[in-house]
């Protein structure tokens, strides 16, 4: 796991502490185990111990794997984020 931070925002105009998961990697020879779960597991547990009531992540849209992972465990899509690369 990268790191786990901690923010305080507005979610539509709704005051909320919130943590946000920057990355979680684990390497393919060990994936399948449980250890991703457990990962994320750890990390809302500490959100939760924080007095944080929602956490945030983002997952690239082709590893669909780390999509199943996150909607078992119970997150859902709540927005889009896009871009573009610009010409040099």
């Amino acid at each position: 796991m990268n790191y786990v931070s901690r923010g305080q925002g507005h979610t539509l105009l709704q005051p909320v502490r919130y943590a946000r998961i920057n990355s979680v990697c684990v390497v393919e020879a060990a994936r399948g185990q449980g250890i991703g779960r457990g990962l994320m597991r750890h990390a809302e547990q500490w959100a939760h111990g924080q007095g944080a009531t929602d956490i945030r992540l983002t997952v690239w849209t082709f590893n669909a794997a780390a999509q199943g992972l996150y909607e078992a465990l119970g997150y859902a899509p709540r927005s889009l984020n896009m871009g573009k690369f610009l010409e040099p």
